[in-house]
């Protein structure tokens, strides 16, 4: 009775770590993402500016870090995080077919590249990677 008891624990002790997220640092994760980007390029958005440039309310985005490119190219990162992370992901798809529509007159050999914009979800955070090394940087955060 007693082995099954400490067992059943050990169990419930193991389901309840494998459950938990992992807590990510996203200054230390930009830090290594931001290597892959000419940084003399980019710029950092507020959360307030990000929460606008997605056309979300205030207080949507719990915690978030966004560059976008300062130059004639779409480059752009982010990681973000929100309750909603799956309409989070539909915002940042909406975004990035508006910066398609306009880049399609100025700037079309970025609208191509725009198609492979990379949004997915890891430990909670909703990653957008737009950059001609997404492979690379993809690689580093799995």
């Amino acid at each position: 009775m007693f082995k099954k008891f400490v067992s059943s624990i050990l169990v419930l002790i193991i389901l309840v770590g494998c459950s938990q997220s992992k807590s990510v640092d996203i200054n230390t994760v930009s830090n290594k993402i931001i290597e892959y980007y000419d940084k003399t390029n980019l710029t950092s958005l507020e959360k307030s500016d990000i929460e606008s440039l997605l056309y979300i309310d205030e207080g949507f985005i719990e915690e978030g870090i966004f560059y976008i490119s300062n130059n004639n190219t779409s480059d752009m990162f982010a990681i973000l995080k929100s309750k909603e992370n799956d309409n989070l992901k539909t915002y940042i798809k909406d975004y990035i077919d508006i910066v398609k529509t306009q880049n399609t007159n100025y700037f079309p050999e970025e609208v191509s590249k725009l198609e492979n914009a990379l949004i997915f979800e890891k430990d909670g955070y909703v990653y957008l990677i737009f950059n001609d090394k997404q492979a690379n940087i993809k690689k580093i955060l799995e």
